[in-house]
């Protein structure tokens, strides 16, 4: 890979650890959720309703997030939007401490935070631009994409062991203190103002961003492949269900087994990041 990126900017490197912690924290939870949803019900059904219940914020959250974050300074939005997530997990924690765990809160959490996570997108992933040189951004976004197979692949992993050792609550106090860890980083950038002055956050500009999409043949293929995907080639419903079959009933070796199967989607993806020192040379992308 090529490391470039780290080394020519520290707000960069910055920005990366932030996010990167950030995204671990996610991932652990991202196992966790299912697993309580699981064990609440026994239905794969209601785990598939996780799914459901985060659709209409992967769809608009994007396009409100992108006019935001051009219209004000990045560093203050990402910082309030990781505030707002770290509470959303502390709330959590507090419903898994609890003799019965409430399960409709676990919906509420899905729709919510998938909200600011898919809202923060636009503003995290543009941020490099103003960082580095064009010419490092394929760079950049491997990296990136590179650490966050690798957090897909350790952190499901880690969350099968936690899980038994510090039981969900546990689980959500950890990531509230990556949120943290992230704020802590982000708060240590230089600020980061709007680049026009003149843009303001408005339903005009909302609906500016829908119409770009709209004209966007290679934006929409792009964006209707991973749907296609997320939507029939992930069955990632299945995987609490297929975890107790696996163990045989019992419980420690159910939440191992699904840790291992949350991982391993991520490690196919992190050996090819491995292998993507040259993407910054590759002229026909789509081929």
């Amino acid at each position: 890979m090529d490391l470039t990126p780290l080394k020519v900017s520290r707000d960069f490197r910055l920005l990366f650890f932030g996010h990167s912690v950030s995204n671990f924290g996610d991932e652990i939870v991202a196992v966790a959720i299912p697993y309580q949803v699981f064990k609440i019900t026994g239905s794969t059904l209601a785990v598939g309703l996780l799914g459901l219940a985060a659709l209409i914020p992967v769809f608009v959250f994007p396009i409100i997030g992108g006019t935001v974050a051009d219209a004000v300074e990045r560093r203050r939005l990402v910082t309030v939007t990781h505030a707002l997530l770290a509470a959303l997990s502390g709330l959590m924690a507090i419903n898994a401490l609890i003799r019965h765990p409430l399960l409709w809160p676990m919906y509420v959490f899905t729709f919510v935070a998938a909200g600011l996570y898919t809202f923060n997108r636009p503003a995290l992933d543009t941020w490099p631009a103003r960082l580095l040189d064009k010419e490092l951004l394929p760079s950049s976004n491997a990296l990136d994409a590179g650490f966050g197979t690798f957090a897909g692949l350790l952190g499901p992993v880690a969350a099968g062991f936690l899980l038994v050792v510090i039981r969900p609550a546990g689980v959500y106090l950890f990531d509230v203190a990556t949120f943290l860890v992230a704020i802590g980083a982000f708060r240590l950038m230089h600020p980061s103002p709007p680049a026009d002055e003149e843009n303001e956050v408005s339903w005009a500009a909302v609906k500016d961003g829908f119409r770009f999409l709209k004209g966007k043949r290679n934006v929409q293929s792009v964006f209707l492949a991973d749907l296609n995907a997320m939507i029939f080639g992930f069955p990632m419903a299945l995987l609490p269900a297929v975890a107790l079959h696996l163990a045989g009933g019992v419980e420690p070796a159910q939440v191992h087994y699904l840790g291992f199967l949350y991982a391993a989607p991520a490690a196919g993806a992190f050996i090819a990041t491995l292998l993507s020192g040259r993407a910054k040379d590759v002229r026909r992308r789509a081929r």
